[in-house]
C-alpha cells in the first residue's frame, strides 16, 4: 500500500509551486495550485505539505530527460498543461511512470479550454487512459455536483460555497476509451453532465486521478477545493481500494488484475450501468482477449437484472511470460469500452503425499510410492517426474500415471533406526510449482538365518573344520560378519571364530579336538551370529560323531557237553569291552587257571586293551603261557606260549598270532603259517584253527584274533584261547576348515 511522500510538480509556464501571482489579477494567475486554490501562499520547491514534499519538474526537462527526469519520486501533479499533447515525451515519460505503479493527479480546469485561444482546450488522445472534456474556461457561474461514490477520495466532500466558480468554469468528461471510473459528476455552466472527478488503474498498482474543478482562476483559496486537493493526495495506491461501482464509459470489467494457475480458466464480468450507476439489463456485451498468450479469443453475453454479463477466458496455451488483457464493450449510439483487465497465468501449485511402506528391514526392496497432485482442487497430474529418498540411498525416479501415482524401490541402507523418505517434485517451468513432503520410516533389522556346513565326524586329538553359511531371508549371502562356533559344551567347550566371505561362508578351525564321549559318540555343535545394527542374530546347531575304539581281550573261553565232561567257562580273564576316545591303556591282573577244570590250564593268562590318537588306534593283545587242552576223546594239545594280538585303525586292521611249541598228541605242529590254518584232530571230529581273524562288521573297521580256536564233536565243544578284538567308530571323511556351499 503506497501514498504520496515525493511529488513531482509538472507545470509548462510560470514558476511552479513557488509562484506567487494571485488567482484574480486580469492577466493569467500563476502555476502554483496552493497560491489559486488551497491555501492562498506559495511553498518553496523541495518544501513539505501534509506529509508530501513537492519538487518542481517542468515539462521541458521532461522532455530534455524523458528516461531519468522522473526518477524518484511517486507521484506527479500536472498542472494546467494545457498542450501536453504536443510534448510527445513528456507525455511518453508520464505514461510510463504511471504503467509502472506511480500515481498522477492532473488539473486542468479553466486554463485549458476551447474559450481560451492562447491555451486551448488539453487533448489527452496520448495519455495512457485517453479521454476527451467539455472545457468552458473563465468567467462561468452555477454549476453542481450529480453522483458522488463515497469513498476515500470523495470523504468530507460537499458542494462549493455559493459564489465559487469551481462547478461552472469545470471541465466534465465528454467521452473516455475506458478504464475510467466514477468519483464524482457534475454538471458545468454550458449544462455538459460529465465525470467532473474520475480515476483509473493500472495492472501494475498505478493510479489516475482526474479533477476538472477549477484549481486555477479561482475567487480565491477554499476549504472545497483543498478538501478535494488533500484527499487526492492522501488517496493511497498499489492498490488503491477504490469501489469503482461507476464506470466512466457506463461499463466496467471485473477483477482488474486475476491470478489463476495455467491450464484452467477466469470469469470475467462486466457491469453496465446508465449515467446514475442503475444496472442496465438486458445490454448486449461483447468480450475480447486483446493480447496474451490466449489473444483472440472472444464472447458475448447479454446483461442480467444487475447489469452483468460473464465472459470465461480458458487458458489453453500454457504457459507465458506476457499476461492476458482483456476488455469489453457495449454499442448503442456509440461504443463503450470498459477499462482493461489482466489476467496473470501462473504456475499451477502442486501437492505431493506419500503413500508407500513406512518400515522395512534394511536390504530389503522398499516400495515406495507418492501421489502429485493440484494443490487446489486435488486433480491428479500425470506424466512428471517425481523423486522419492529414502534415508541415505540413492533416490529413485518415478513417473506419474494418469492417476498421479508415482511408484519405484528402493533398498534400504541404513541401520535399523528412523530415517526420512522425501520426495520431491522439482517443477516444471511455468506450467507447475515445486513441491515436496516427507515422512519417517522404520528401517529394522534384516533377517537372517545360519546354516551349519562344517566337518559332522571329528576325532580327538586332531584339527576340526568347523563353518557356517549366513545370509539374508535364507538367500542373499552376508559378508564380514563374525560367527562363533562352539564345539561341545559346559567345561570342555571348544570356540573358534570365522568371518563370513562374499558367499557369506564362515569358517575356522578347532586346532585339537578335545571332546569326552558320551553314550551316542556325537557332539554338539553351535553357531551363533550375535546380530548388529543391520542384521538380526541367528543361530543353529548341528551334531558331529565323535570317533572313538572299542577293544577286547581274553585269555580263553569253553563250552563242553560231552557225556564225561560238562563245563562252561566265561572268558577269563576278560578286559570286557573297552570304550575310549582318547588315549589309554587297561590291562587286567594277570592269572593262573585250572584246578576246577583239569581240561584246560594255563600258568599264566594276560589281557590288554590300548587305544592312541591322531591316528585313532585301537591294539588288543591276549597272552597265556604253559597251555593244557585235555578233552576226553581228543588228543592232549600243549603250548609254551599263546599271543594274540589285533589292531584296527579307520584306515586298516591288522591281527598277528604267536604259538610256540605246539603241539597235538605229542606231534609237533608247524604255526608259522596263514591265518585260519584248519588243523583236523581225534580223526576229524574236531578242528583246530590256528590264527582265526574275523572282521568286525557293526564297526567302521574292526578285527577279532583268536590264536586257537578248537570246536567239534558234533557241536559239543567251543574252545577258544587268546582272544583279541578291536574296533574303531566314526571315522571322520576328508573334510576341509572350509567348504563350498551350493
Amino acid at each position: 500500500l503506497f501514498a504520496s511522500h515525493s511529488v513531482a510538480y509538472v507545470f509548462d509556464f510560470g514558476m511552479g509551486v513557488n509562484d506567487p501571482s494571485p488567482p484574480l489579477l486580469a492577466a493569467d494567475p500563476g502555476s502554483s495550485i496552493f497560491t489559486n486554490a488551497i491555501t492562498g501562499a506559495p511553498i518553496g520547491s523541495g518544501s513539505t505539505y501534509n506529509g508530501a514534499t513537492f519538487t518542481n519538474v517542468s515539462v521541458p526537462s521532461i522532455d530534455a530527460a524523458p528516461g531519468n527526469a522522473l526518477n524518484g519520486f511517486d507521484t506527479i501533479v500536472l498542472y494546467e498543461v494545457c498542450d501536453i499533447n504536443a510534448h510527445r515525451a513528456a507525455e511518453t515519460a508520464i505514461n510510463a511512470f504511471l504503467e509502472n505503479g506511480g500515481k498522477v493527479m492532473i488539473f486542468d480546469a479553466d486554463r485549458c479550454s476551447d474559450n481560451v485561444a492562447v491555451n486551448g482546450a488539453a487533448d489527452y488522445s496520448g495519455f495512457l487512459f485517453p479521454f476527451t472534456t467539455d472545457s468552458p474556461g473563465p468567467g462561468g457561474s452555477g454549476g453542481s455536483y450529480g453522483f458522488i461514490e463515497p469513498s476515500t477520495l470523495t470523504n468530507l466532500v460537499t458542494a462549493p460555497g455559493v459564489g465559487e466558480d469551481a462547478l461552472a468554469d469545470a471541465n466534465t468528461f465528454t467521452r473516455n476509451a475506458g478504464g475510467w471510473c466514477s468519483s464524482i459528476t457534475a454538471t458545468n455552466s454550458r449544462g455538459n453532465t460529465g465525470n467532473v472527478e474520475a480515476y483509473a488503474r493500472t495492472t501494475n498498482g498505478g493510479l489516475a486521478i482526474y479533477d476538472g474543478e477549477d484549481f486555477w482562476r479561482t475567487t480565491g483559496p477554499s476549504g472545497h477545493l483543498k478538501q478535494v486537493f488533500d484527499n487526492g493526495l492522501a488517496q493511497a495506491f498499489h492498490p488503491d481500494g477504490l469501489p469503482c461501482t461507476n464506470p466512466a464509459t457506463g461499463i466496467k470489467l471485473d477483477p482488474p488484475t486475476a491470478t489463476d494457475p495455467v491450464g484452467t480458466s477466469q470469469v470475467e464480468t462486466a457491469t453496465v450501468v446508465d449515467s446514475s450507476g442503475k444496472p442496465r439489463a438486458g445490454i448486449a456485451v461483447s468480450f475480447s482477449v486483446l493480447s496474451g498468450p490466449d489473444a483472440g479469443q472472444t464472447g458475448s453475453a447479454v446483461t442480467n437484472a444487475a447489469g452483468e454479463a460473464q465472459f470465461t477466458v480458458s487458458n489453453n496455451t500454457g504457459p507465458s511470460p506476457d499476461p492476458d488483457i482483456v476488455q469489453a464493450s457495449f454499442t448503442d449510439t456509440i461504443t463503450h469500452s470498459s477499462n482493461k483487465t489482466t489476467i496473470v497465468w501462473t504456475a499451477r501449485a502442486t501437492a505431493l503425499t506419500y503413500l508407500g511402506q513406512t518400515s522395512g528391514d534394511f536390504d530389503d526392496p522398499a516400495i515406495l510410492t507418492a501421489r502429485l497432485t493440484d494443490a487446489n482442487n486435488g486433480t491428479p497430474i500425470p506424466n512428471q517426474q517425481i523423486s522419492l529418498k529414502l534415508g541415505s540411498a540413492f533416490p529413485c525416479v518415478a513417473t506419474t500415471d494418469s492417476a498421479g501415482f508415482g511408484q519405484c524401490t528402493v533398498t534400504p541402507v541404513d541401520a535399523a533406526i528412523t530415517v526420512t523418505i522425501s520426495v520431491t517434485f522439482g517443477g516444471n517451468g511455468a506450467a507447475l510449482l515445486p513441491s515436496s513432503t516427507s515422512t519417517a520410516f522404520t528401517v529394522t533389522h534384516e533377517e537372517t538365518t545360519l546354516f551349519y556346513a562344517g566337518e559332522t565326524q571329528i576325532a580327538n586329538g586332531t584339527v576340526a573344520g568347523l563353518s557356517g553359511v549366513l545370509r539374508e531371508d535364507g538367500i542373499t549371502s552376508i559378508v564380514n560378519r563374525p560367527v562363533v562356533f562352539t564345539l561341545g559344551s559346559g567345561t570342555t567347550a571348544q570356540t573358534c571364530v570365522g568371518v563370513t566371505d562374499a558367499l557369506g561362508l564362515a569358517g575356522c578351525t578347532i586346532a585339537s579336538v578335545n571332546q569326552p564321549l558320551n553314550t551316542d559318540g556325537t557332539v554338539g555343535i553351535t553357531a551363533v551370529f550375535g546380530g548388529d545394527a543391520f542384521y538380526q542374530p541367528a543361530s543353529t546347531s548341528a551334531f558331529a560323531r565323535l570317533e572313538f575304539l572299542t577293544g577286547r581281550a581274553f585269555g580263553f573261553s569253553a563250552t563242553i557237553d560231552l557225556p564225561s565232561l560238562s563245563r562252561r567257562v566265561a572268558p577269563v580273564p576278560d578286559t570286557g569291552t573297552v570304550r575310549s576316545a582318547d588315549s589309554g591303556s587297561l590291562t587286567v591282573p594277570c592269572a593262573a587257571h585250572g584246578g576246577a577244570l583239569a581240561a584246560i590250564n594255563a600258568d599264566t593268562l594276560c589281557a590288554n586293551v590300548t587305544t592312541a590318537l591322531a591316528p585313532g588306534t585301537s591294539t588288543v593283545t591276549a597272552t597265556l603261557d604253559h597251555i593244557s587242552i585235555a578233552i576226553p576223546e581228543l588228543p592232549v594239545i600243549l603250548a609254551t606260549t599263546v599271543k594274540a594280538t589285533s589292531s584296527t585303525t579307520c584306515a586298516a586292521t591288522s591281527g598277528t598270532t604267536t604259538i610256540t611249541n605246539l603241539t597235538i598228541g605229542g606231534q609237533q605242529v608247524n604255526t608259522n603259517v596263514g591265518p585260519g590254518t584248519t588243523i583236523a584232530i581225534g580223526g576229524g571230529s574236531a578242528q583246530l584253527v590256528v590264527d582265526e581273524q574275523s572282521p568286525v562288521t557293526s564297526a567302521d573297521n574292526g578285527l577279532t584274533v583268536n590264536a586257537l580256536h578248537l570246536t567239534g564233536l558234533d557241536g559239543a565243544l567251543d574252545v577258544v584261547v587268546g582272544s583279541a578284538t578291536s574296533e574303531i567308530f566314526n571315522c571322520p571323511n576328508t573334510f576341509t576348515a572350509r567348504r563350498s556351499v551350493r
